[in-house]
């Protein structure tokens, strides 16, 4: 038996074995696993075309809900599984026609009342369920994204903004990279650097950056869209919304057990 605090670090580890029997291992096992632990198991699963057609699978069959795989994993997926992952989850890409009603729907739906009568602790949650893989909040999540400790976050209209249309205005040091290498692997994140040898990617829920040598890699494609999607809040009720954006505007850290 291995201590549940490596746990994560050996599903990590699997993406690096081209091996269906591990990928069917993990998915066998999702279902007990913590949700730190299941967000794991679907960036393993989008590493690898091989397992990205098991994840494809698992979520047709239902085995794994489409709310837990987060929109930029749906993208990686749909270029390594291609038109098949397209029939299981329908369209991906392209800025929604509706989004001045999304606005106003939002805009009517977050009313003062309904923030001052919301759960932020149940919005931390949520927040760490959809965006903490990838944006650092109070010190705490990933580095893919701006840090939003600092962000105007009091103000709905500039949440709003950055949520419904992340594709506006996109800094060229946080559009999306697909990075592809030699041995069969797939990475996803922003370029924290690089030079004559190697590429340093910032991959959402890693820490540290990912260094891969340049010689490995096959494919590379720098997108005109952020790693952070549209449609990231369409899963959720409006309650859960509320209490998403009632956590965002607090200015103070929160504690919670995980």
């Amino acid at each position: 038996m291995y201590d549940d605090s490596i746990r994560n670090d050996i599903i990590r580890a699997i993406a690096y074995f081209e091996n269906d029997y591990l990928a069917e291992i993990l998915l066998k096992r999702y279902p007990n696993f913590s949700p730190d632990e299941k967000l794991e198991v679907i960036h393993t699963l989008s590493s690898r075309p091989n397992y990205g057609s098991l994840l494809t699978q698992a979520i047709d069959r239902g085995d794994i809900k489409r709310n837990e795989v987060p929109v930029y994993i749906a993208r990686i997926l749909l270029r390594i599984v291609g038109n098949r992952f397209l029939e299981v989850w329908g369209p991906i890409e392209g800025i929604s026609p509706n989004t001045e009603a999304k606005f106003l729907k939002y805009q009517k739906l977050l009313t003062n009342n309904a923030l001052d009568e919301a759960n932020p602790y149940i919005g931390k949650q949520i927040f760490k369920q959809t965006c903490i893989s990838c944006h650092k909040l109070h010190g705490e999540g990933g580095l893919v994204g701006p840090d939003l400790t600092g962000a105007n976050r009091t103000d709905i209209n500039y949440l709003l903004g950055n949520i419904v249309t992340p594709n506006a205005i996109i800094r060229d040091d946080y559009k999306m990279t697909i990075v592809s290498t030699d041995d069969g692997m797939v990475y996803s994140g922003v370029i924290k650097s690089e030079n004559t040898h190697f590429l340093e990617l910032r991959v959402a829920n890693l820490q540290e950056p990912v260094k891969i040598p340049k010689s490995q890699i096959m494919d590379r494609e720098i997108t005109a869209m952020s790693m952070m999607p549209e449609g990231l809040i369409e899963h959720l009720s409006d309650q859960q919304i509320i209490n998403l954006f009632s956590y965002l505007r607090n200015l103070s850290p929160m504690h919670i057990e995980n």
